[in-house]
């Protein structure tokens, strides 16, 4: 008897803990996937060809006020305000 409860909670314990596909799953998904991913190279095109025009001393400015080192953290005093002109 106790072979048999063992073998029997074996069992459902392999059939509790595999793999099933889901009915949720579908090519839609995927599809809206890949209209995701053409939105995002084409702000990333558009984001590219803006900031390929911008000069000298906007790109310092840019710089110098977003980017930062690791482990570092600074709070501006002012608030951040864009001082070239478009």
């Amino acid at each position: 008897m106790k072979k048999i409860l063992l073998i029997l909670f074996m069992g459902i314990s392999t059939l509790g803990y595999t793999q099933t596909t889901s009915t949720t799953d579908s090519t839609s998904k995927l599809v809206e996937d890949s209209t995701e991913l053409i939105k995002l190279q084409t702000v990333g095109d558009e984001t590219a060809k803006y900031l390929s025009t911008r000069s000298v001393e906007e790109k310092e400015w840019f710089k110098k006020t977003f980017v930062r080192k690791r482990g570092t953290f600074t709070v501006p005093k002012e608030p951040i305000t864009y001082p070239f002109k478009d």
